[in-house]
């Protein structure tokens, strides 16, 4: 038996729902390097990073220790928070990088931290 692929059109069908505008697509040229570096306060190299994905294992060698100061704690919970997002709630078939695109997610962690 051959494989079976769902389209467009097998989806109106199914759902009821008509499909009949123009496709939506972008394409993201954000500076992923600075959006790591802003939010994780690391860089990767060349080697951990390949367009807007970032490999899990870099994040883990950098982020494994606890923070040694109440200033890095922020880049830590980030760290943790994308590993999260990644493996936990938007899981893919990838088990080794995360897309970056969820760190924009992040970027507002600040107005949420709590003051002493």
């Amino acid at each position: 038996m051959g494989e079976i692929t769902v389209t467009f059109q097998d989806m109106m069908a199914f759902f009821g729902i008509p499909i009949d505008s123009p496709l939506v697509t972008w394409t993201d040229d954000r500076d992923w390097l600075k959006s790591v570096r802003d939010l994780l306060c690391r860089e990767p190299p060349p080697t951990a990073m390949s367009g807007g994905v970032l490999k899990l294992k870099w994040i883990h060698q950098q982020f494994s220790m606890a923070p040694l100061k109440d200033a890095q704690t922020q880049y830590h919970a980030c760290s943790y928070i994308l590993d999260m997002i990644d493996t936990t709630l938007f899981s893919d078939y990838s088990t080794n990088k995360v897309h970056l695109r969820w760190l924009s997610l992040l970027e507002d962690i600040n107005a949420y931290s709590v003051k002493s």
